[in-house]
Protein backbone atom coordinates (compact mmCIF):
# COMPACT_ATOMS: atom_id res chain seq x y z
CA UNK A 1 0.00 0.00 0.00
CA UNK A 2 1.02 3.80 -0.45
CA UNK A 3 3.73 4.64 2.33
CA UNK A 4 3.28 7.74 4.25
CA UNK A 5 3.73 9.80 7.91
CA UNK A 6 -0.02 10.18 8.29
CA UNK A 7 -0.64 6.33 7.76
CA UNK A 8 2.29 5.84 9.95
CA UNK A 9 4.08 2.81 8.10
CA UNK A 10 7.27 4.80 7.32
CA UNK A 11 10.35 3.33 9.41
CA UNK A 12 13.17 5.63 9.71
CA UNK A 13 16.77 3.53 9.10
CA UNK A 14 17.91 5.80 12.29
CA UNK A 15 15.17 4.35 14.01
CA UNK A 16 15.75 0.71 13.44
CA UNK A 17 19.66 1.38 13.83
CA UNK A 18 18.80 2.28 17.69
CA UNK A 19 18.01 -1.31 18.33
CA UNK A 20 19.87 -3.21 15.84
CA UNK A 21 23.30 -3.38 14.41
CA UNK A 22 23.74 -1.96 11.00
CA UNK A 23 24.96 -4.85 9.65
CA UNK A 24 22.10 -6.99 10.35
CA UNK A 25 19.91 -4.54 8.29
CA UNK A 26 22.40 -5.07 5.43
CA UNK A 27 21.98 -9.16 6.04
CA UNK A 28 18.13 -8.20 5.78
CA UNK A 29 18.00 -6.38 2.40
CA UNK A 30 20.67 -8.64 0.83
CA UNK A 31 18.60 -11.55 1.76
CA UNK A 32 15.71 -11.12 -0.84
CA UNK A 33 16.41 -10.46 -5.01
CA UNK A 34 15.76 -6.66 -5.25
CA UNK A 35 13.39 -7.47 -7.90
CA UNK A 36 11.26 -8.96 -5.26
CA UNK A 37 9.40 -7.67 -2.55
CA UNK A 38 10.99 -7.29 0.49
CA UNK A 39 8.20 -6.89 3.54
CA UNK A 40 9.49 -5.26 6.89
CA UNK A 41 9.44 -6.21 10.91
CA UNK A 42 11.19 -6.57 13.61
CA UNK A 43 11.13 -10.41 13.40
CA UNK A 44 12.68 -10.76 10.24
CA UNK A 45 15.73 -8.35 11.75
CA UNK A 46 15.92 -10.51 14.43
CA UNK A 47 16.41 -13.53 12.17
CA UNK A 48 18.91 -11.30 10.44
CA UNK A 49 20.88 -10.65 13.44
CA UNK A 50 21.70 -14.15 14.64
CA UNK A 51 22.66 -14.93 10.87
CA UNK A 52 24.88 -12.22 11.18
CA UNK A 53 25.99 -13.43 14.62
CA UNK A 54 26.43 -16.85 12.83
CA UNK A 55 28.92 -15.40 10.47
CA UNK A 56 31.50 -13.26 13.22
CA UNK A 57 31.04 -16.66 14.92
CA UNK A 58 32.62 -18.88 12.19
CA UNK A 59 35.00 -15.92 11.56
CA UNK A 60 36.02 -16.39 14.84
CA UNK A 61 36.51 -20.44 14.44
CA UNK A 62 38.53 -20.00 11.39
CA UNK A 63 40.58 -17.32 12.83
CA UNK A 64 41.24 -20.17 16.05
CA UNK A 65 41.69 -22.77 13.23
CA UNK A 66 44.46 -20.78 11.26
CA UNK A 67 46.65 -20.66 14.58
CA UNK A 68 46.27 -24.86 15.55
CA UNK A 69 48.53 -25.02 12.20
CA UNK A 70 46.74 -28.21 11.24
CA UNK A 71 48.34 -30.57 8.96
CA UNK A 72 45.42 -31.64 6.34
CA UNK A 73 46.17 -30.40 2.42
CA UNK A 74 42.42 -30.73 1.98
CA UNK A 75 39.40 -28.05 2.37
CA UNK A 76 36.04 -27.86 2.13
CA UNK A 77 34.31 -27.34 -1.28
CA UNK A 78 32.53 -24.39 0.32
CA UNK A 79 35.06 -22.68 1.44
CA UNK A 80 36.99 -23.03 -2.31
CA UNK A 81 36.70 -20.49 -4.94
CA UNK A 82 34.59 -17.95 -2.81
CA UNK A 83 35.05 -14.93 -5.00
CA UNK A 84 34.54 -16.64 -8.38
CA UNK A 85 31.32 -18.06 -7.35
CA UNK A 86 29.95 -14.85 -5.31
CA UNK A 87 30.82 -12.93 -8.86
CA UNK A 88 29.27 -15.33 -11.13
CA UNK A 89 25.80 -15.09 -8.68
CA UNK A 90 26.37 -10.94 -9.25
CA UNK A 91 26.48 -11.45 -12.71
CA UNK A 92 23.44 -13.64 -12.63
CA UNK A 93 20.64 -10.21 -12.13
CA UNK A 94 22.77 -9.32 -9.05
CA UNK A 95 21.64 -12.05 -7.21
CA UNK A 96 22.12 -11.28 -3.43
CA UNK A 97 20.38 -13.82 -1.72
CA UNK A 98 22.55 -16.89 -3.62
CA UNK A 99 25.25 -14.71 -2.60
CA UNK A 100 24.28 -14.37 0.97
CA UNK A 101 24.19 -18.39 0.63
CA UNK A 102 27.63 -18.96 -0.57
CA UNK A 103 28.69 -17.20 2.67
CA UNK A 104 26.51 -19.08 5.17
CA UNK A 105 27.55 -22.61 3.33
CA UNK A 106 31.47 -21.61 4.11
CA UNK A 107 30.47 -20.53 8.03
CA UNK A 108 28.39 -24.13 7.79
CA UNK A 109 31.83 -25.66 6.27
CA UNK A 110 33.92 -23.72 9.33
CA UNK A 111 31.85 -25.17 11.67
CA UNK A 112 32.01 -28.47 10.51
CA UNK A 113 35.22 -28.45 10.91
CA UNK A 114 35.18 -27.60 14.72
CA UNK A 115 32.49 -29.73 16.04
CA UNK A 116 32.10 -28.19 19.82
CA UNK A 117 35.69 -29.35 21.29
CA UNK A 118 39.07 -28.90 19.83
CA UNK A 119 39.71 -30.65 16.73
CA UNK A 120 42.75 -33.02 16.10
CA UNK A 121 45.64 -31.30 14.07
CA UNK A 122 45.15 -33.82 11.15
CA UNK A 123 41.55 -32.96 9.94
CA UNK A 124 42.30 -29.40 10.39
CA UNK A 125 43.18 -27.84 6.75
CA UNK A 126 46.79 -26.17 6.50
CA UNK A 127 47.29 -22.59 7.80
CA UNK A 128 47.36 -21.46 4.14
CA UNK A 129 44.72 -22.95 2.88
CA UNK A 130 42.30 -21.52 5.34
CA UNK A 131 43.97 -18.03 5.19
CA UNK A 132 43.15 -18.03 1.37
CA UNK A 133 39.55 -19.17 2.38
CA UNK A 134 39.44 -16.05 5.07
CA UNK A 135 40.87 -13.79 2.65
CA UNK A 136 37.86 -14.65 -0.32
CA UNK A 137 35.29 -14.29 2.63
CA UNK A 138 36.42 -11.17 3.57
CA UNK A 139 36.53 -9.80 -0.30
CA UNK A 140 33.09 -10.88 -0.35
CA UNK A 141 31.97 -10.06 3.07
CA UNK A 142 33.39 -6.74 3.80
CA UNK A 143 34.80 -5.53 0.93
CA UNK A 144 31.73 -5.93 -1.31
CA UNK A 145 28.73 -6.35 1.07
CA UNK A 146 30.06 -4.34 3.76
CA UNK A 147 29.60 -7.48 6.43
CA UNK A 148 32.23 -8.55 8.95
CA UNK A 149 33.98 -5.51 9.47
CA UNK A 150 34.12 -5.36 13.09
CA UNK A 151 36.72 -7.90 14.81
CA UNK A 152 35.00 -11.21 15.47
CA UNK A 153 35.72 -11.63 18.93
CA UNK A 154 35.33 -7.79 19.71
CA UNK A 155 32.32 -8.03 18.04
CA UNK A 156 30.74 -11.26 19.90
CA UNK A 157 32.10 -10.38 23.22
CA UNK A 158 30.19 -7.38 22.97
CA UNK A 159 27.01 -9.44 22.24
CA UNK A 160 27.42 -11.60 24.87
CA UNK A 161 27.71 -8.59 27.40
CA UNK A 162 24.85 -6.54 25.77
CA UNK A 163 22.76 -10.15 26.47
CA UNK A 164 23.68 -10.59 30.12
CA UNK A 165 22.77 -6.91 30.77
CA UNK A 166 19.50 -7.63 29.25
CA UNK A 167 19.28 -10.30 31.95
CA UNK A 168 19.82 -8.09 34.94
CA UNK A 169 23.84 -9.48 35.11
CA UNK A 170 27.18 -7.32 34.23
CA UNK A 171 30.26 -9.08 33.01
CA UNK A 172 32.12 -7.83 35.86
CA UNK A 173 29.17 -9.48 38.05
CA UNK A 174 29.93 -12.98 35.90
CA UNK A 175 33.55 -13.19 35.94
CA UNK A 176 33.56 -12.58 39.66
CA UNK A 177 31.43 -15.67 40.25
CA UNK A 178 33.85 -17.58 37.80
CA UNK A 179 36.22 -16.30 40.16
CA UNK A 180 34.72 -17.63 43.17
CA UNK A 181 33.98 -20.78 41.58
CA UNK A 182 37.26 -21.59 40.30
CA UNK A 183 38.75 -20.83 44.14
CA UNK A 184 36.26 -23.00 45.34
CA UNK A 185 37.37 -26.25 42.61
CA UNK A 186 41.23 -25.55 43.57
CA UNK A 187 40.30 -25.57 47.37
CA UNK A 188 38.20 -28.80 46.30
CA UNK A 189 35.12 -27.24 47.43
CA UNK A 190 32.88 -29.02 44.69
CA UNK A 191 29.83 -28.33 46.37
CA UNK A 192 30.44 -24.41 46.41
CA UNK A 193 31.32 -25.00 42.60
CA UNK A 194 28.29 -26.92 41.63
CA UNK A 195 26.27 -23.98 43.45
CA UNK A 196 27.72 -20.81 41.56
CA UNK A 197 27.17 -22.62 38.65
CA UNK A 198 23.86 -23.21 39.29
CA UNK A 199 23.51 -19.31 40.10
CA UNK A 200 24.28 -18.38 36.94
CA UNK A 201 22.42 -21.00 34.66
CA UNK A 202 19.41 -19.84 37.09
CA UNK A 203 19.96 -16.21 35.52
CA UNK A 204 20.34 -17.93 31.91
CA UNK A 205 24.52 -17.57 32.14
CA UNK A 206 26.32 -20.85 30.73
CA UNK A 207 29.94 -21.24 31.81
CA UNK A 208 32.22 -23.51 29.82
CA UNK A 209 35.26 -25.26 31.15
CA UNK A 210 38.35 -25.50 29.55
CA UNK A 211 42.31 -26.40 29.24
CA UNK A 212 42.31 -22.72 28.93
CA UNK A 213 40.12 -21.93 31.49
CA UNK A 214 36.50 -20.93 32.11
CA UNK A 215 34.49 -18.94 29.91
CA UNK A 216 30.61 -17.90 29.40
CA UNK A 217 27.78 -17.07 27.46
CA UNK A 218 24.03 -16.30 27.48
CA UNK A 219 21.74 -19.42 27.28
CA UNK A 220 20.51 -19.49 23.33
CA UNK A 221 17.10 -17.64 23.22
CA UNK A 222 17.18 -16.11 26.80
CA UNK A 223 18.03 -12.93 26.03
CA UNK A 224 15.17 -12.84 23.69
Amino acid sequence: EKMSKSLGNIINIRDVLQHFHPEALRVFLLSKHYRSPLDYNDSLIREASVSLERLYNAMMLLNKMIELNGKSKTIPEALSNISMRFDEAMDDDFNTPRGMAILFEAARAINSLWPGKQPPLKTVPEPELLKNARKEILEVAKDVLGLITENPKEFLDRLRITRAEALGVTSEEIEEKIEQRSNARKNKDFALADKIREELAEKGIMLEDSPEGTTWKVREGQSE
